[in-house]
């Protein structure tokens, strides 16, 4: 986490507060003219110096969208009556809004990168892909959300979207991908060569017991029943 400077304008007790946040060239006082008239007119507004720009620090160099927010949730308000982001910053405010980091009363977006959703065809099609890979950073015990999302075809700003438009999120996308992988290779025989703590670790967890409990929540059935079935199929 590094410790921004804010910059601020107004009454720290006005009625209405405005967070701004700036482009990617630079830095919170390119908001002084707005924010010295919104000041005239009551408002207090506060924009801040992101990592690595104006006053800021660089911190340990991770630009990501998870560690610029993280630092934005740090130093500022986020529930002020207006967040405006320009450029850069307006897609910042929109993955903020999406995640639930940012919850203002009113979004203004000035020139920024727009969103769209993925479709639930796109999604099904990436997961049935995904899943046929042994090579997938999903399957990695230790693979960021940052890093996976580097990994696919998609935006993480496109994946906060649909996140948010189908209510589900990033650990259900995981769990998702690794139940089914888990049990395409139940399927194709692999419990006759192989241990359940193989399974569990070749798709992404410690332990079988982390493996039953996320098969049983995404299945909604025991994987021991699921492995009952599959003999039933058989015979």
């Amino acid at each position: 986490m590094v410790a921004l400077n804010v910059m601020r304008w107004g009454d720290p007790g006005a009625a209405r507060t405005m967070v701004a946040l700036h482009g990617i060239t630079s830095n919170g006082g390119a908001m002084c003219e707005p924010a010295r008239r919104l000041a005239d007119k009551g408002w207090q507004v506060l924009a801040a110096d992101m990592r690595g720009h104006g006053e800021s620090g660089r911190g340990n160099g991770d630009f990501s969208f998870d560690a610029l927010l993280g630092d934005l949730a740090e130093a500022l308000p986020m529930s002020p009556d207006v967040l405006l982001g320009h450029s850069f910053g307006g897609t910042l405010a929109q993955i903020g809004v999406l995640n639930d980091i940012f919850t203002p009363g009113a979004l203004i977006l000035e020139d920024p990168v727009s969103v769209s959703s993925l479709t639930p065809e796109q999604v099904d099609f990436f997961i049935s892909s995904e899943i046929k890979n042994a090579e997938a950073l999903i399957f990695d015990n230790y693979v960021t959300p940052h890093e996976f999302y580097k990994g696919t075809p998609f935006s993480q700003l496109e994946w906060s979207a649909y996140f948010k438009e189908s209510d589900t999120s990033y650990a259900w996308l995981k769990k998702t991908i690794r139940i089914q992988r888990s049990i395409l290779l139940m399927k194709n025989g692999y419990l006759e060569e192989n241990s359940i703590d193989a399974l569990s670790n070749d798709v992404g967890y410690a332990s079988r017991t982390s493996l039953y409990k996320v098969f049983l929540e995404i299945e909604g059935c025991s994987l021991p029943a699921f492995r009952k079935s599959l003999s039933l199929d058989s015979d």
